[in-house]
Parts: C-alpha cells; structure tokens; sequence
C-alpha cells in the first residue's frame, strides 16, 4: 500500500469519524430534548394531580355540606310530622270523648 493510499484511507476514515461525531451530537441534542419534554410531561402530570386533588377535596366538602343539610332538614321534618301526630291523637282523644259525652246526652234526653 501506498503513502497515498495510506493517506486517502486516513482521510476517509478521518470524514466518517467526523460524520460520526457530529450523528453522535444529534443524538445527544436529541436525547437531550427528550429528557427536557419528559420532564415537562412530569411537571404537567403532577400539577394536573394535584388539581385534581384539590378539585376532589371540594368535591367532597361540598357533599359533605350537603349531608348535613340534609340531615338539618330531615330532623326539623321529622319534628313537624311529630308534631302533627300529636296533635292528630289530641283531636281524635278529643273527638271520642265529645262523641262519648253526646251519646251520654242523647241517652239522658232519651230517658228523660
């Protein structure tokens, strides 16, 4: 072989090494922009949860408030329907004992 050919083989070799380097670079920039929108995605995902966190502790808050009005509602309902049926047993103990005393007048209007 040649100084020549010997030369122009170390030149060649010499341009693949510098292709090579600079593929290498690429991919390193690359891998590099890959690095950065993951941790981007990352940095998304983990605001995004923790909204979703807060956005279910309102959630929750919320029908938690509900629940209690509710139950706020059931018990002053209850304590008209308990009201009511007093009532009701008053007027019908009331009714009866008008009901006993006018068959005891009609009976007395009758023997008299």
């Amino acid at each position: 072989m040649s100084d020549i050919e010997t030369q122009n083989r170390l030149t060649r070799l010499e341009i693949e090494q510098a292709t090579l380097r600079e593929k290498t670079n690429n991919f390193k920039d690359l891998i590099t922009r890959f690095e950065n929108t993951l941790d981007s995605v990352e940095d998304l995902i983990e605001h995004r949860r923790l909204n979703t966190n807060d956005d279910l502790k309102d959630i929750y808050e919320k029908i938690s408030d509900l629940e209690e009005s509710i139950k706020d509602s059931n018990k002053e309902i209850n304590a008209k329907i308990e009201s009511l049926n007093r009532w009701r047993w008053f007027v019908q103990g009331g009714m009866f004992i008008v009901g006993v005393v006018i068959a005891k007048l009609a009976d007395w209007f009758s023997n008299s």
